[in-house]
């Protein structure tokens, strides 16, 4: 291969992953404008409700989890007030850290991950530097 056709296959790798870059932060971008809509358009919607929905009691005195109302109320309350969250540990953390994670049996020699590092860390470098690593893995 010529040094110019392996320069031209290089640049259109890095743009073919600029372009899903930029597409990942539209449709992100896209996603919670969408949330906050709905969150406004709920939070509208929660004001003009009588007070009778708005205390979340229902009439039956039975356990929470059996009354279908009550349930309802309640995820719909909890997504008002932290939108839609994913099921997962340390939901309500900014960093989320575990300490489950730290497996101090662990050699480090996972040949998987240091793949995936090193592609991770071509895709956050910029455009030039990432010619001059691609050439360099060649």
């Amino acid at each position: 291969m010529s040094p110019e056709d392996r320069e031209r296959a290089i640049q259109d790798i890095i743009d073919a992953e600029n372009k899903e870059a930029e597409k990942k932060r539209l449709a992100a971008e896209a996603k919670k404008r969408n949330e906050q809509l709905q969150q406004q358009q709920n939070a509208i919607f929660q004001n003009s409700r009588p007070p009778s929905q708005q205390t979340g009691n229902t009439q039956g005195g039975g356990w929470y989890f059996y009354n279908q109302s009550a349930i309802s109320f309640g995820m719909s309350e909890f997504k008002r007030k932290w939108g839609d969250r994913q099921n997962e540990d340390n939901w309500r953390r900014s960093k989320k850290t575990s300490l489950a994670a730290i497996n101090p049996d662990d050699d480090g020699n996972d040949p998987l991950a240091d793949l995936s590092a090193q592609a991770d860390s071509l895709r956050t470098l910029d455009s030039e530097k990432r010619r001059e690593a691609y050439l360099k893995a060649i």
